[in-house]
């Protein structure tokens, strides 16, 4: 008896240990799971820093952060443009300035669509649903990673909430007696407006998931940025002779401001052009009217002619030490369009008319014009395992001094890598 239950005790003990191995070994595995879990795209094993959950996005996401910061960039800047093209034919032409959804629509999607498309990295396959900002203000967007999906949610939050307050009730009554949606009943600068403001709102979200990001993840190749400075200017003057003697005098100045933004060897840039063209004319004397008539006037006049414009491409750039330590630094960009005015100031006075003519001035807006970019090349010194590159350089082939003609071309680099 005694033998027989000192045997059922035995098994009971086995019976337990092989319960709590089983308990044990299940723990472990679950440990193993979950250190196995990534965010969007992460490689299964990656253990995650208590720094890199505090946010939607981890280290994986890294080059898709870049990449929909230069989309977005890039769109903003051609709402800026399309807004600011909008209003200047309206005051210049008195054009409509409701929003047509045959005839503007393109201006919100398929214009935004094609900058996108040129900013984006091909080694990425996957891509975004963008905002169509529909009338029902239902969500359009839909990102292919988490971290991805949250940004484009936090932008557009922005134009749901302006939908919303637009969409009311006197609105669908509107809509009902007009035939007319509550965006056609928009001006279309104003939608250009929202639109820009919901896509700033994502790259607000993007920027502050890449400052989080960037200390505590690991990269291979060079990141930075690259600045260029381009200014060419031109100054003259001319007197006049003869009973009236004009003296007229001009100022040219073309610039482009260029920062090329480098993150692991990618890169794309923003292009700041801006022209300003300045012309007075001043003098004065007796001008004859007919045989015997002399008036006296006075000329005052200032024309201005101003060109601008902010645009985003892809970028080709190129950091390179040979064992001698030279520094070669390669950057190209592509130009872009650029909106302006000319404008006349008239303080002159006088005519062979009695009363003398008005003199009026005006102001007009231009058409689109096509400004070009920069392809450039620096050079410095620098030990060639530096994990740090600080340059700057004024390439002798681009400065040029001529007459009254001045250009000066300015690069300056800050890169850094890790070994």
């Amino acid at each position: 008896m005694n033998r027989q239950l000192l045997m059922s005790h035995q098994r009971w003990q086995n019976l337990r240990y092989w319960i709590v191995g089983l308990a044990a070994l299940a723990v472990c595995l679950g440990a193993i799971g979950r250190s196995g879990k990534t965010s969007s795209r992460g490689a299964p094993g990656t253990s995650l820093s208590p720094q890199q959950t505090m946010g939607p996005c981890r280290c994986p996401d890294l080059r898709d952060l870049f990449n929909r910061k230069g989309e977005l960039e890039a769109a903003i800047a051609t709402l800026a443009r399309e807004a600011e093209i909008v209003r200047g034919q309206k005051a210049t032409d008195k054009s409509p300035a409701a929003y047509d959804d045959a005839k503007d629509s393109h201006l919100l999607r398929d214009d935004i669509q094609k900058v996108i498309d040129e900013l984006h990295d091909p080694a990425i396959k996957n891509r975004m649903k963008n905002m169509t900002f529909p009338t029902d203000c239902e969500s359009s967007v839909q990102g292919y990673t988490n971290c991805l999906h949250d940004a484009a949610k936090a932008g557009e939050a922005v134009y749901q909430q302006y939908c919303q307050s637009r969409k009311t009730t006197t609105g669908e009554i509107v809509a009902v007696a007009t035939g007319k949606t509550w965006q056609e009943q928009t001006g279309l600068a104003k939608l250009l407006d929202v639109a820009r403001d919901s896509y700033e709102a994502e790259l607000k979200f993007i920027n502050a998931e890449l400052d989080r990001l960037k200390p505590l993840c690991k990269t291979k190749g060079w990141t930075g940025q690259v600045v260029v400075t381009w200014t060419d200017k031109d100054h003259g003057s001319t007197v006049g002779t003869g009973a009236t003697p004009i003296t007229r005098t001009f100022d040219n100045e073309d610039r482009r401001d260029v920062t090329i933004h480098v993150f692991d060897g990618l890169a794309y840039g923003e292009v700041s052009a801006a022209v300003n063209d300045k012309t007075t004319a001043k003098g004065g004397g007796e001008a004859k009217c007919g045989k015997y008539k002399t008036v006296q006037i006075k000329v005052d006049t200032t024309q201005t002619i101003e060109k601008h414009g902010d645009f985003y491409h892809r970028a080709f750039f190129s950091a390179n030490i040979d064992t001698r330590g030279v520094v070669t630094i390669q950057v190209s960009i592509n130009g872009g369009e650029a909106v302006g005015t000319s404008s006349l100031q008239d303080n002159g006075s006088g005519d062979c008319n009695v009363p003398p003519s008005p003199h009026p001035s005006w102001t007009k807006f231009l058409p689109t014009e096509t400004l070009p970019g920069v392809t450039l090349t620096g050079h410095s010194k620098a030990n060639p395992n530096t994990l740090v590159l600080e340059g700057i350089d004024l390439p002798l082939n681009q400065q040029m001094i001529l007459g009254s003609r001045t250009r000066v071309v300015k690069i300056e680099w800050h890169l850094t890598r890790l070994r």
